[in-house]
């Protein structure tokens, strides 16, 4: 993979996001899966590359403290300390402190940083009008020092030169609940699939030939897959209906009729996910949290070529976590052709360290029964 593709990561520095502290990987490939002990920080480094190279951008800092915390988008319009908890779930030690500031960098020299400010408002006139203007207050300047003026509290996000201020002040700034659509960015969770999401995903490449990877990545459990598509039909609720939504059907090679995929299975559902994903990140980034989440170990390796495949046709950078030897060895064995990392990530006594093997070297690992999961 060429690595001047505008969301291509080279590499990654991170501190104090959440609980790194600090930590540094050097260099990634075109796939990257990230393995490690429990709770060491694998779901978090896919976070903080996701924030990275969404520059920050608000809704996917409340998707992501949302799908962890539960919380609900609702209350941002009226609890301004609910909305401060949410952002302080970024910082270490989940404290939100005057100066504290998060920091994320790459080899293409492009900087994140994520600050908890204080700011207030004075009057401009500009060609006979007045309006407001936000000034910070910095660093030399503690908010004590100018405690004659009213004082609102904000995260700052600053990328490439350019801010933004979160205010947590809802008169202020009503923060938008829910993700807008990024181009050639996807979050793939280990939650339950959506149909919702997987519609949304679908329409975007129907009448392509992508429609093509998808059919195959399904028939990878049931080879006589003919077809597949989203179709309306109603949702009941306490035996009334309640509205409608749109469902993944299948048609089958030789048989007659059309099938709901959600029959087939958790397993045929999340490859449906993270093809749909995939599919939809050309020329970008796709991180899965867990990808071998429902899906049975035999079929790994099949999923992996596929994964392989669409990775280079579409000149997709990949992030994945797992915490499964099987998925290791079947990352191991089926890709091929292109640049693919297993990154450890280890507790030691100076902190968190990153070790990476190549695709061939766990390949040899795990022929010579040597653990690297």
């Amino acid at each position: 993979m060429a690595t001047d593709l505008a969301l291509y990561i080279p590499s990654i520095e991170i501190s104090c996001f959440k609980s790194l502290k600090h930590l540094k990987i050097d260099s990634f490939g075109s796939i990257n899966l990230l393995t490690g002990d429990n709770n060491v920080g694998k779901s978090t480094l896919l976070e903080a590359l996701f924030v990275y190279v969404s520059e920050g951008n608000s809704d996917v800092l409340l998707r992501i403290a949302g799908e962890r915390m539960n919380c609900f988008g609702a209350r941002l319009e009226y609890d301004d300390e609910y909305t401060k908890k949410i952002f302080a779930f970024f910082f270490t030690d989940w404290k939100l402190a005057f100066g504290n500031s998060i920091f994320i960098t790459s080899g293409t020299g492009k900087s994140l940083q994520i600050d908890f400010v204080y700011y207030y408002e004075t009057e401009v006139q500009d060609e006979g009008e007045t309006y407001l203007r936000r000034k910070l207050i910095d660093a030399e300047q503690k908010p004590n020092d100018v405690s004659d003026i009213e004082k609102f509290e904000a995260i700052r996000v600053k990328y490439e030169g350019e801010e933004q201020l979160i205010s947590f002040d809802r008169a202020r700034v009503r923060l938008r609940k829910s993700q807008s659509d990024m181009k050639n960015i996807q979050f793939i969770r280990t939650s339950s699939y959506s149909d919702e999401v997987n519609a949304r995903l679908w329409d975007k490449i129907a009448l392509t030939d992508l429609e093509v990877e998808v059919i195959n990545a399904l028939r990878i459990i049931e080879p006589d897959i003919k077809g597949i598509a989203f179709l309306e039909e109603p949702v009941k609720s306490s035996l009334q209906l309640s509205g409608r939504r749109r469902a993944a059907y299948i048609t089958y090679c030789g048989k007659e009729g059309r099938f709901p995929l959600s029959v087939m299975g958790d397993g045929m559902n999340r490859i449906l996910s993270l093809i749909l994903g995939l599919v939809n990140c050309k020329d970008g980034v796709c991180f899965i949290d867990e990808i071998e989440n429902g899906v049975y170990y035999r079929r790994q390796p099949a999923l992996w070529k596929i994964i392989s495949h669409l990775v280079e046709k579409l000149h997709i950078q990949l992030f994945a976590t797992t915490h499964s030897n099987d998925c290791v060895k079947s990352f191991a064995e089926s890709v091929r052709g292109i640049t693919a990392k297993l990154i450890r990530l280890e507790r030691r006594e100076k902190g968190l360290k990153a070790v990476d093997y190549t695709a061939e070297e766990v390949s040899i690992a795990a022929n010579n029964d040597i653990e690297v999961r």
